[in-house]
């Protein structure tokens, strides 16, 4: 048995998941062409292997990155036009700006304090151009504390399984427990293990962070609708001040 850091063997099953791309992508287009007409360059922050930010790139130069090495290299694979890199949110730093930030799938939520949502924050904020929009969603408090007998997810890929498994762990916080398997030969299996934590804040604290840098311009649920109590996913449409 081998233990991995998250989204190392994981990142192989990352496209089985049904993950709403086209929810995320079809609301951030609707902002842009909303509030940004004439956007040209988008970057996605925590781009796993680059579903969304692909979607994108017909129309607009698109960069795309990811901490985990294993994911930037499935997103690679795809030969979409799409410029990749391995970086973290909190502090990548390229010469280059844009008129679009965006990070989804409550990719915020795996940094566990409010100073680093706060740095990233400011990063996104310093790579963009002026006027520039930065979009994210974010898991609720709701969410991450009500995952009691969440029913277990079972992935396949060939030869391959693998069973998600997730549970609340109070103060807003939660866990996914991801164990695969490969068979290797008759009744002999390479079983791997990999964590992944989130932890949720209050819409108030959230925008206490964002109101140095940015103006919000909505806050809208998943159907881009206005956000109602026990709300489980929101997401920020924000423009840089």
């Amino acid at each position: 048995m081998a233990k991995k850091n998250c989204y190392h063997d994981f990142a192989g099953f990352y496209d089985c998941m049904d993950t709403h791309a086209n929810v995320a992508y079809n609301l951030i287009k609707k902002k842009i062409k909303k509030f940004h007409p004439n956007a040209k360059s988008i970057l996605e922050m925590a781009c796993g292997t680059g579903r969304v930010i692909n979607k994108f790139s017909r129309y607009y130069d698109c960069w795309g990155f990811d901490a985990s090495r294993q994911m930037i290299e499935k997103a690679k694979e795809k030969k979409k036009r799409v410029n990749f890199f391995i970086a973290d949110m909190r502090t990548f730093n390229i010469k280059h700006k844009f008129d679009v930030i965006f990070c989804i799938f409550d990719s915020i939520n795996h940094l566990l304090n409010l100073n680093e949502w706060k740095k990233t924050f400011i990063n996104s904020y310093k790579h963009l151009n002026k006027g520039g929009l930065f979009i994210f969603d974010v898991n609720t408090p709701s969410q991450l504390n009500n995952f009691y007998n969440y029913p277990v997810q079972l992935l396949k890929k060939n030869n391959e399984h693998c069973i998600i498994e997730v549970k609340s762990l109070g103060k807003n916080s939660a866990e996914w427990n991801i164990t695969m398997l490969k068979k290797i030969k008759r009744k002999k299996y390479y079983i791997s293990k990999e964590k992944i934590h989130e932890r949720a804040f209050a819409l108030n604290e959230i925008k206490i962070r964002l109101k140095s840098h940015f103006d919000i311009l909505e806050i809208v649920n998943s159907k881009n609708q206005p956000v109602k109590k026990d709300e489980k996913r929101i997401f920020f449409i924000c423009k840089k001040k």
